[in-house]
């Protein structure tokens, strides 16, 4: 689930992936499909994260998604 805050930079079609990555619905696909891996790298230059666990402990500290 997310939710979309004022202060999040985050679209909300990223927000998805986050929240689908922290479910585990699609980690593996992350490897093999382009637009994925094109957001999440998007997604970890934005908020300056090295990888994607950074980014779902983030959104979730911040409570973008919970």
């Amino acid at each position: 689930m997310y939710k979309v805050v004022n202060s999040c930079p985050l679209t909300i079609h990223q927000l998805e992936i986050i929240c689908k990555i922290a479910e585990g619905k699609i980690y593996k696909d992350i490897g093999n499909n382009s637009t994925i891996k094109n957001t999440c790298i998007s997604i970890m230059k934005k908020l300056n994260l090295p990888n994607m666990t950074s980014v779902v402990a983030r959104c979730i500290s911040m409570g973008w998604i919970w």
